[in-house]
Parts: structure tokens; sequence; C-alpha cells
């Protein structure tokens, strides 16, 4: 039995808006984390099952997979993935780090064989609080100028991941493990009844 055993299979669709900021970007060299979620600069992706905050404007792109979203930054050359896994039935507390570690742990071998072995990556940093578990990473493949960064989030009744892929390798007024960061901060996984928890 696989990993993928112990999730359903793709829900009816799910829609909502992407929140776009009415005024411009904030400029390159701000800190992404230095403003409130609800001010001009942060875009606020707000779907069924998260609530996301993203420095910029960002842009969902159509897909065909319901519980997978596509959004692409109107600044820079960077694009956000984000995944929904639903369980089957409610995961045990205690299997939530294993199961955050296991699944970053498929991505981190699946960027290993994308980038013929080129690219690395940080430890994993694992952490839980709040009935959640996660793993972090980020990494960079230079023959390809391509930067990554991932957060699997963990619940007892889904799993969210959020992935970073910024298209160049230099910073940005904010170092790009901080940027990233300050995205998978505000990340917020909603209960069955589309809230977000308290």
């Amino acid at each position: 039995m696989g990993i993928r055993d112990f999730f359903k299979k793709q829900q009816p669709a799910v829609g909502g808006p992407v929140s776009v900021p009415a005024s411009a970007p904030r400029p390159a060299g701000a800190r992404p984390g230095s403003q409130p979620p609800g001010n001009p600069g942060v875009t606020k992706i707000d779907r069924e099952h998260f609530t996301l905050h993203a420095p910029f404007q960002w842009l969902a792109e159509p897909g065909d997979n319901p519980l997978e979203f596509e959004f692409r930054n109107q600044t820079l050359r960077e694009q956000l993935i984000v995944t929904v896994l639903l369980a089957r039935e409610p995961f045990d507390a205690a299997g939530l780090q294993p199961l955050a570690e296991e699944l970053a742990n498929a991505r981190l071998r699946a960027l290993d064989t994308i980038s013929n072995g080129q690219a690395v990556h940080s430890p994993l940093r694992l952490q839980s609080g709040s009935g959640q578990s996660e793993a972090r990473c980020v990494g960079r493949d230079d023959p390809q100028k391509v930067r990554i960064a991932f957060v699997v989030r963990a619940t007892p009744v889904k799993v969210v991941t959020v992935a970073l892929t910024r298209y160049f390798l230099e910073e940005v007024g904010t170092p790009f493990e901080a940027y990233a960061g300050s995205i998978f901060d505000f990340l917020r996984i909603k209960n069955s009844g589309g809230s977000a928890p308290t």
C-alpha cells in the first residue's frame, strides 16, 4: 500500500477568486514579511481548503486538477503550486509528522531526478503545533537557474503542500529563504467547514 492510498480521490472542483491588491506591488527591496497580509503589495489567495498570503501580485492559472492550484507572480518570474490531499479517514496526531516528512522526502527525490542530481537543498525543517505538523525545505539548481522552496503541512484531515519556484538565482531584496518563509508562515489550512481554525 502506497502513501497515496491514505488519501481520497479528487473531489468536485473548488473555486473562489484570488484577491488582487489594488495598488502596485511593493518595491523589490522591501521585506516581504514587513506588511500585514491585508495591506497593498500582498495578494490573498483564498480557496475552500486553504488561505495564503504572498508578497506582490499573483494571478491564478487555469488547471484541470480541482485540488491543485497554480499561481504566477506578476512582478518576478515565480510560480506557486498548491496541492491539497484529503484523508480517507482522519490521521492519528502521532502520525502527522512522519507523514509530512515522508511526503517532503518524496518531493526531494523528484527534485533530484528532474535536476539530474544537480540540485542542492537544505535539511528538512520539521515542526509541529496546533494539531498540525510540517516539513519545509529550500534548494537551488544552479545549472537550470532555479530556486525552490516548499512546505508540506499535515492536519488530521488533509495535507497541503505549497511549492515556490523562482526562475532565476539572484536575491531580490530579501534572502530567498526568508521570502519563502513569509509565504509559508501565512498559510492557513481550513477545516472541513471551509473556515480557518482558530
